[in-house]
């Protein structure tokens, strides 16, 4: 209940000073004693999904460790398991309406989707090799990696989406999160930023139908490979051709 929202948490018992009347007002009151590159960083900070690495911050958001370590004094920030960082559900809530919906939430959120997935194209080899610690580390970062690549699709960041997707598709296929693979591609091809880019539509539409075959679901995932193949971008994409061939 706690990550639907701080309004959920008001209280109308009259006995309690204002700033504590809810939980919104006690983080007012936090945010107000913020120093202006603390509130910045704390804001930017909103992007990340399931915990972050000291230098993700920096790449990301811009964050200094000395900002860092002040924002963890005022418990505004906390350590977790392996030394990542992690936002609470309500104080990342509150950050992230600070930030907005302005151009620095867009500049925030593209830094963050193209950090994110230029690691895990950087990582591709290792990926298809089923390499232990790339496949530690992407579980680690999956959420991350979910945020940057719905980002991506959204905001039609084609060469982010075409350099990770096969790293994505052998990361899913290999750890058993196919249902998910599946409509991460399905959901990042049928985006309308997608669909200016035909040999990228082709490409994640050849990834999901191997998740199709892959979920045992032969004839949805043979019929999408004939009819990619039909296709004449898709028939001369570097990715998609092999990819429709190994379903077929």
């Amino acid at each position: 209940e706690l990550r639907r929202g701080t309004e959920l948490l008001s209280t109308v018992d009259p006995a309690r000073p204002a700033r504590q009347a809810s939980v919104s007002a006690v983080f007012e009151q936090s945010w107000s004693h913020l120093a202006a590159a603390e509130r910045n960083a704390l804001s930017r900070l909103s992007v990340f999904r399931g915990g972050f690495t000291l230098e993700s911050a920096r790449q990301v958001a811009g964050t200094a460790p000395p900002v860092l370590a002040a924002l963890a004094d005022r418990s505004l920030l906390r350590k977790a398991d392996g030394g990542r960082l992690q936002l609470h559900p309500l104080v990342q809530q509150f950050a992230a309406h600070k930030l907005g919906d302005g151009g620095d939430r867009d500049a925030t959120a593209t830094a963050h989707s193209r950090h994110y997935l230029g690691w895990l194209a950087q990582h591709a080899d290792a990926t298809r090799r089923a390499d232990r610690d790339t496949l530690r580390e992407t579980d680690l970062e999956f959420e991350n990696i979910r945020a940057a690549w719905l980002h991506a699709a959204q905001a039609g960041l084609h060469d982010a989406l075409g350099r990770s997707a096969v790293a994505l598709m052998s990361h899913c296929d290999i750890r058993g999160r196919l249902d998910e693979g599946l409509a991460l591609l399905g959901d990042a091809a049928a985006s309308p930023r997608v669909a200016d880019e035909p040999w990228l539509r082709a490409r994640l539409q050849a990834l999901a139908a191997h998740m199709t075959y892959r979920l045992d679901d032969f004839d949805t995932a043979i019929a999408s490979a004939q009819r990619l193949l039909a296709y004449e971008v898709a028939a001369a994409e570097v990715v998609a051709r092999p990819q429709c061939l190994r379903v077929l």
